[in-house]
């Protein structure tokens, strides 16, 4: 006598009641290709906020071009320049 499993359903007495198990074409690869591809893309969109939140804020410039570009645009005085390089180096 084979084995029922669960209630007598499903093939080899597994059930297949899972959201992923046995559903036909759509259900049985489909569903689990499109759960690890948002899976994927949702770790990869986290990982890419990590970065940005922790990474540099400037894109990449040194203090002193900060102030050099502060100072061209006439926020900072030449006083404030010359500290602000002073400090620096």
């Amino acid at each position: 006598m084979p084995a029922r499993g669960f209630g007598g359903w499903g093939y080899g007495g597994y059930c297949n009641l899972g959201p992923f198990e046995g559903g036909g074409w759509f259900f049985g690869w489909i569903m689990p290709l499109l759960f690890w591809a948002v899976l994927i893309f949702l770790a990869i969109q986290l990982i890419r906020l990590l970065i940005r939140k922790g990474g540099d804020h400037t894109g990449g410039e040194s203090a002193l071009d900060i102030a050099k570009r502060r100072y061209a645009a006439g926020e900072i005085n030449r006083q404030e320049f010359d500290e602000m390089r002073a400090k620096i180096s």
